[in-house]
């Protein structure tokens, strides 16, 4: 067990520590703070107004058919059919409550599909007695309580022992809805940061005191000791309030959080038991000491002696879960503790003579009703330090009495290993008690999902001694082996990406890659590895061929669907992936021979450049290649050639390029058969020698181009938008055309000359695709020209808002429509002018002709800035 068994925090593994423990974790029913902490407004049936999809301006009823999260399955208002109903994403659709478009004055109208079916004053009729969503949750700020806590919110919190006395306090963290949270203090005030749940009893909003009156009262807190004067502290007050109403706590996450209390009927003086709260182990005789209302009193721990000043009390109701009526110990087989400085002739604590020495009699409790929460012992769990509250710990359920459940704490109860006779040593320190429903206990996971560090057991193991070694019997030595598991828990993936790369795969993109991937599920885990090889390969759909899988799985594996996306092309083939943690080294072993790569190139061992055991980065790639082909006696490439895989002429689910036949070949051995050629069949062949030559100088030229040339492109585009300019003018002033129409000609004809001979030497002639091209071009130019008199810049760009850039769009003949897509990408002036024609159609996904229109709009832009609002002296 101490070896599984990981003294690392950061390598702690829940699924692996329950495997090696045999143990379960305390279902998540358990713990209702947490579910509730996650739950949104959202239910089934409820109704809002959302914006058409084709017409964004205007919007209809929905009702709320489902809620998963954010995400909204709605069905129109007057919609029949179930297949037309929808999913909406409340983060990126405007939504909003019923009522608003009346309210605002905008238009409410059924989708077209509907609009001849139903009567729209009707449905607002019959809408009247509708649940709305509430309108907190459609601000965008999150639908859960923990998307809507946010740091720099205040709240009021309640005093440790007094109900009424609050004080406002700022959030500094919100972890998953526990709240790190500070007192508002004057300057030179030292106080303790503190965490809360959100829904605990103790928080409220701002302004909850001055509501409900008297007697709630602001006061500075109990256990704070200053010398400021009131002054300072009420200055602290109203600074407190002006800044928690810029950002408000949100309300209605607290309200439905709250219990009704209960009356109590005791009085000061009454004696009961009581956790004491210092340890929250020992169970204590208290006693009643204030009582405020019918409501709250005080308890505190019975010290007959005091010896210091601090006395631990609990600020309690009638159903605290920490205090009992006299007599509840003894029932459930538990101990009572005795009093500081009490004495007494029996061992055992005895409520009849104690309640005569203190001439004191027992507090009336109601009963708790019965508790069926799911949890048992050995069940693990997450929970808080009581020492030091910053730490969440991994805990275990030891016992279960009634409504608590005693716990323990594996960071701080250590389990010492010893192996004579196989047994464990235990050192435990006394349990700890928690309430079922304590908002200090968290689900298995909490932690990691909340990105919070989780203190880790720490196991301690002792090394063997020599008379335990000699005494084991050759019976026991195979216990050894039987304790070796295979898990399904995948170790951390190192890519060393400083080791050799081999023919496949790009040393500069496995360089962007993350350091490692992991630790989870080893299916999971080996997928994600192996994509991301795939996606740093110079050819993913070749590396995806090597790894493939083209016949049954063996034993140990499992198969998986793999991508490959390679020149606009998909491809997909089946991989095996191992099942079990422990094969995952030769696992990545066997596929860095597959792809000819260092065996330590992704391992579970992170290398560098100089420790790796091949010691690659001394090798050139021919002589690390024969070496580990050698060394190895693996596939990596035999007698084939480097970075060709096998049968790639075979398969047809991979087209490999092929080089084109040689006619030269072909020729030279017709030649051999015919016994030679005549004269004129030489001259006729030398002939076609020479054009063949030609055409293979050009075709092999050309072979290196991969990705479209942009710049030749934008020079192109230049060229044709100058022919363009060059026609138009000439035409407006045909007397001027007659006179230079020879000139124009015969440069004309120059250039065409100088232009076509130049393209002979390289290229040839210009195929009727690419004259196509050009005439489309020449087109689409033509079209997207504009007059200069659409362009209106009176104000300096560079300080456009948002919606200045949306106002200038819409005042545009051509680009109106693009007004409405900038503000949901919130470009303003800066941004505008950093588009180009490139990233119009890649990133806004506009086509070629919208695009050229929107250029030209930031080209306009673009100069009047820097012609009517830079000058020379201006330092940006």
């Amino acid at each position: 067990m101490g070896d599984n068994l990981s003294e690392n925090e950061d390598e702690f593994i829940w699924q692996d520590y329950l495997e090696t423990t045999k143990t379960t974790e305390v279902p998540h029913t358990v713990f209702t703070h947490v579910e509730q902490s996650l739950q949104n407004g959202f239910e089934e049936g409820m109704k809002l107004e959302v914006p058409l999809k084709d017409k964004p301006d205007c919007h209809w009823i929905a009702t709320v058919v489902m809620a998963c999260g954010p995400l909204l399955r709605l069905r129109y208002e007057g919609e029949t059919d179930r297949k037309n109903e929808f999913w909406c994403d409340m983060t990126k659709v405007q939504a909003h409550p019923l009522g608003w478009c009346e309210a605002n004055r905008q238009a409410l109208e059924p989708p077209d599909c509907l609009a001849a079916s139903i009567n729209v004053l009707e449905v607002k009729q019959n809408l009247k007695d509708a649940v709305s969503v509430p309108s907190e949750l459609l601000c965008g700020e999150g639908c859960t309580p923990v998307d809507r806590i946010k740091p720099m919110m205040k709240v009021e919190v309640q005093d440790q022992a007094d109900p009424y006395r609050m004080w406002i306090a700022t959030i500094v963290e919100n972890v998953g809805g526990r709240l790190l949270l500070r007192y508002d203090v004057p300057e030179g005030v030292n106080t303790k940061d503190f965490w809360l749940f959100y829904s605990s009893s103790r928080i409220y909003p701002v302004g909850w005191a001055n509501e409900r009156g008297p007697p709630w009262v602001l006061r500075k807190p109990s256990n704070v000791t200053s010398t400021h004067k009131t002054e300072e502290w009420q200055a602290v007050l109203e600074n407190s309030k002006i800044e928690a109403s810029k950002l408000p706590f949100p309300r209605d996450i607290l309200n439905k959080s709250r219990k009704s209390l209960c009356p109590h009927d005791v009085a000061i003086g009454n004696k009961l038991e009581a956790i004491h709260p210092g340890n929250m182990a020992d169970i204590c005789p208290a006693t009643v000491v204030k009582i405020f209302d019918s409501y709250y009193f005080l308890v505190a721990i019975d010290v007959v002696r005091v010896t210091d000043n601090h006395q631990h009390t609990w600020l309690a109701t009638s159903t605290h879960p920490y205090i009992f009526p006299v007599g509840w110990a003894a029932q459930h087989d538990l101990k009572v503790t005795h009093p500081r400085g009490w004495t007494c002739a029996q061992d055992e604590f005895e409520w009849e003579d104690y309640l005569a020495a203190t001439s004191s009699t027992a507090a009336v409790l109601p009963p708790r009703p019965p508790v069926h929460h799911g949890a048992a012992p050995t069940m693990r769990l997450e929970a808080v330090d009581i020492d030091n509250t910053s730490h969440i710990c991994v805990a275990t359920v030891q016992q279960i009495t009634d409504h608590l459940l005693w716990i323990h704490l594996e960071t701080v109860d250590r389990l010492i290993q010893l192996n004579i006779k196989e047994r464990f040593w235990p050192c435990f320190k006394p349990k700890r008690a928690v309430s079922w429903d304590s908002l200090e206990i968290f689900p298995v996971g909490w932690c990691d999902s909340n990105s919070y560090p989780l203190k880790a057991p720490k196991v301690i193991r002792r090394s063997p001694q020599p008379s335990a070694i000699k005494s084991s019997t050759k019976e026991e030595a195979p216990k050894e082996t039987t304790t070796e598991r295979s898990s399904s828990w995948c170790p951390k993936i190192y890519f060393n990406h400083k080791c050799f790369s081999g023919p496949f795969l790009s040393k500069g993109r496995l360089a962007g890659l993350p350091r490692h991937v992991g630790p989870g599920p080893v299916t999971l885990v080996m997928k994600e590895v192996l994509s991301m090889l795939i996606s740093v390969a110079y050819i993913s759909s070749r590396v995806l061929k090597e790894l493939q899988c083209t016949g049954p799985p063996r034993a140990g594996m499992h198969l998986e669907l793999l991508k490959a996306k390679y020149k606009s092309n998909v491809y997909r083939a089946t991989v095996e992936i191992v099942t079990s943690s422990d094969k995952v080294a030769e696992f990545c072993k066997e596929v860095c021979r597959k792809l000819q790569v260092c065996p330590h190139l992704f391992s579970p061992v992170p290398v560098g450049q100089k420790t790796c055991p091949e010691n690659c980065h001394t090798l050139s790639k021919t002589r690390f290649l024969s070496v580990s082909t050698a060394s190895s006696q693996s596939t990596l490439i035999g007698q084939r050639k480097a970075g060709r895989p096998p049968d790639s002429r075979k398969n047809t689910q991979f087209p490999w390029p092929r080089r084109p036949p040689s006619t030269r070949r072909e020729y030279l051995s017709s030649f051999k058969k015919n016994g030679g050629l005549n004269q004129r069949q030489c001259d006729s062949r030398s002939a076609s020698d020479d054009s063949e030559h030609k055409d293979k100088r050009m075709r092999y030229e050309t072979r290196g181009i991969k990705l479209p040339n942009f710049g030749l492109k934008s020079s192109q585009m230049k060229q044709a938008l100058g022919l363009i300019d060059i026609r138009s003018s000439t035409s407006s002033h045909p007397e001027m055309s007659v006179n230079n129409r020879h000139i124009n000609n015969s440069e004309s004809k120059s250039e065409v000359n100088s232009d076509s001979s130049c393209h002979m030497k390289k290229r040839g002639r210009r195929s009727k695709a690419e004259n196509e091209r050009l005439r489309k071009l020449e087109e689409l130019a033509q079209e997207t020209k504009m007059d200069d008199s659409q362009y209106h810049v009176e104000t300096n760009p560079l300080l456009w808002t948002i919606e200045d850039v949306f106002q200038y769009m819409k005042r545009t003949q051509d680009c109106d429509m693009l007004a409405n897509l900038l503000r949901d990408e919130e470009f303003d002036g800066k941004a505008l002018m950093l588009l180009n024609l490139p990233s119009c159609m890649d990133e806004l996904n506009l086509n070629q002709k919208t695009a050229l229109r929107l250029c030209r709009h930031v080209e306009a832009v673009k100069f009047a800035f820097f012609s009517k609002f830079v000058t020379d002296t201006d330092p940006s």
